[in-house]
């Protein structure tokens, strides 16, 4: 978001402006709108929910989705020259 000048001081905001600014325009595929939301949502319960539990599936699809999120914004980067 900084390569955009974006800045948001809330994770609920940051993943707003997320699928505002790069999904919505299509800079970014919706798949990763997806993800980013589900690890939100499983960040929020685990911070929130004290009986929540992920179990060793749960978990290893979400550091699957990880790091295929992390490679689209590194393609998105370097394709945009931003590092």
């Amino acid at each position: 978001m900084l390569s955009q000048d974006i800045v948001r001081s809330k994770h609920s905001a940051v993943l707003a402006a997320f699928r505002q600014y790069f999904v919505k325009p299509g800079l970014i595929e919706i798949e990763f709108s997806d993800t980013f939301g589900k690890a939100f949502d499983l960040r929020q319960k685990a911070d929130y929910d004290m009986v929540l539990m992920a179990d060793q599936i749960q978990v290893q699809e979400l550091i699957g989705n990880a790091r295929k999120f992390t490679q689209r914004i590194l393609r998105y980067l370097e394709e945009g020259n931003y590092l």
